[in-house]
């Protein structure tokens, strides 16, 4: 919009105003700005009159501006889903919400307490429901508050337990109660049966511990078995000094004992008693007359029947004779009823009764219980024999440098049959005795 110049025109009598064009201008201005809210032409002779400004949707003019607010001014309608101008009717929206002041009758979705009945054919509940007092319907008795079968459950009185039970603990390393046993006021003495570990998922003991000191009156060890008692064992089976901890796996039991060994008093065996490897018994019935030759009892090796000694019965009341190895007929000695023995070899002493001749000495006699003699004699020796040597035979040896000759005396007979008739030096002879009082000598 441009300024038009119409002139300053003549002010007329009572009139202070501008005259002709100015006074148009001025009122323009004035009327502008009560319609739109702007100043124009402060400044400049060409301004932009833009209805952008407007709030309202229609901009193209006053009027379709002032035509829309009308329309706007209309805020009832109840046909609405949706506006930002428009609203419904009263009655509208008493019959689609329910005041605030009747809420109170309804229980909240979150957060809500219940303080009346609830009744329903039926409802669901998303998430937990909590209850502080009895839940009641057609259902439900006693003091069971849930709809369940508890019919395979136990009571929380007296009851009976039928299946198994198990008990998982915390999978730790360190001991555990998984039952406390107390009666009456829990201040009082009690027991906890326990189970020990020393690696995750593994019993190692058992225990039955006192709950005030935790004092184990009971430990059973899961890997051998022992079992640790803090007191005093007493059983109807035990008596005497039998306290029920000792070691007993070295021993049999009466029954396995009866079964597999002899009695030392008053048993009988019934078959051959028989050793491993080279220590061999055996016993051999007689014949039933209780004589004959039958071998009654055999000392041997590797089950050989006649053993390297076997005591034989010739006849009834014979005595016992011995014999060697793998023969009945080698027979090495024999012992009589009357208590003669008879023995195929010599009698061999343990240790010899050494006898020695020494220095200058030229005769000597030897010694009742000499079976050896040493004659170590610078000069010719004689050896005589008395009575009284009681040995089978005497072992002479000549280690000197004289010679050695044997001589007898009244009592005593020696026919020496050495060749040469003395025993030269580191020679050797046997005195044996072939009779009584009556000896040869022999190389």
């Amino acid at each position: 919009m441009d300024k038009i110049n119409l002139g300053d025109g003549t002010q007329g009598s009572g009139d202070s105003g501008f005259v002709g064009g100015g006074k148009i201008n001025a009122n323009y201005i004035a009327l502008v700005e009560a319609i739109l809210g702007v100043t124009i032409w402060s400044s400049a002779t060409s301004e932009n009159l833009d209805l952008t400004t407007l709030n309202t949707t229609d901009k193209s003019s006053i009027k379709a501006a002032i035509n829309e607010l009308l329309e706007r001014t209309k805020l009832i309608d109840d046909s609405l889903t949706s506006s930002v101008f428009k609203t419904w009717s009263v009655d509208k929206l008493v019959a689609t919400f329910t005041q605030a002041s009747a809420l109170a009758d309804y229980l909240q979705l979150a957060g809500g307490t219940l303080t009346g009945t609830l009744n329903g054919t039926s409802a669901s509940f998303t998430s937990n429901v909590g209850i502080g007092g009895n839940i009641l319907a057609d259902n439900l008795s006693g003091t069971n508050t849930g709809d369940q079968d508890l019919s395979g459950y136990l009571l929380n009185t007296t009851d009976s337990f039928t299946g198994n039970l198990n008990i998982f603990g915390g999978n730790n390393n360190s001991k555990e109660s998984f039952i406390n046993v107390k009666r009456g006021d829990a201040s009082g003495e009690y027991l906890k049966f326990q189970t020990d570990s020393t690696t995750s998922n593994n019993v190692s003991q058992f225990v039955i511990r006192r709950g005030t000191d935790n004092v184990d009156l009971l430990s059973i060890t899961i890997s051998n078995g022992n079992a640790t008692f803090a007191g005093t064992v007493s059983a109807s089976n035990l008596s005497g000094t039998n306290t029920g901890d000792q070691d007993l796996s070295s021993y049999l039991t009466s029954a396995t004992a009866a079964s597999t060994y002899l009695p030392l008093s008053g048993g009988t065996m019934t078959g051959s008693l028989l050793f491993d490897a080279d220590n061999v018994i055996n016993y051999f019935m007689p014949d039933a007359d209780g004589g004959g030759s039958g071998s009654v009892l055999s000392i041997g090796r590797n089950a050989n029947p006649w053993g390297a000694i076997s005591f034989y019965a010739e006849e009834e009341n014979a005595g016992f004779t011995f014999f060697s190895m793998s023969s009945a007929t080698n027979q090495v000695a024999n012992i009589a009823t009357n208590g003669d023995m008879q023995l195929e070899g010599a009698i061999l002493p343990k240790t010899n009764n050494v006898q020695t001749i020494t220095g200058s000495t030229s005769a000597a006699t030897i010694g009742a219980d000499i079976n050896v003699v040493v004659v170590d004699t610078t000069v010719n020796c004689t050896l005589t024999i008395s009575t009284a040597v009681n040995v089978a035979s005497i072992k002479v040896i000549n280690i000197g440098t004289g010679s050695t000759s044997f001589g007898g005396n009244t009592d005593v007979t020696i026919n020496n049959i050495l060749d040469g008739s003395t025993l030269g030096s580191e020679f050797s002879a046997t005195l044996t005795k072939i009779a009584t009082n009556s000896w040869i000598v022999s190389e």
